[in-house]
């Protein structure tokens, strides 16, 4: 009949709700939880121009709460310096993808050293690998 609204079959429908619930789904994986693993402030002995005090946070920076590294949706991580050790805000960020070699990341992180001298800071793991972020990078808050 011409005047009367065509209805969508109930499947249709169905998997209209099933891809919207999919996406949904795929967004909360990926969203940007900045979850703070570590936190190490700087010793009074390592001040940077009395502008401080500095922290390095090792932040987790996206994929949520679940990980689905055959997919591409692993876990992305970053190392941030600002001033204080509050929330990441404003401050300096570095990619940073850990190698914790099967262990549990939060101990490794745990293990890892900063090394906070006047030219800059370095992040040092267990494994050996180092990240040395240079001080005019992060004073003042950059």
């Amino acid at each position: 009949m011409p005047g009367r609204p065509r209805r969508r079959p109930p499947l249709v429908a169905l998997l209209l709700a099933l891809i919207v619930a999919l996406l949904a789904l795929l967004v909360l994986m990926v969203w940007p939880t900045r979850r703070v693993l570590l936190t190490s402030c700087q010793p009074a002995e390592a001040p940077y121009d009395n502008l401080g005090p500095y922290c390095l946070s090792v932040v987790e920076t996206d994929a949520g709460p679940l990980s689905l590294p055959d997919l591409g949706l692993e876990r992305h991580h970053a190392l941030f310096v600002g001033r204080g050790d509050g929330a990441p805000a404003y401050g300096h960020w570095v990619d940073y993808s850990p190698n914790p070699g099967g262990q549990d990341l939060q101990r490794y992180l745990e293990a890892a050293e900063v090394d906070w001298q006047p030219d800059g800071l370095t992040f040092r793991e267990r494994s050996g690998h180092s990240v040395f972020v240079p001080a005019e990078q992060f004073i003042g808050g950059r």
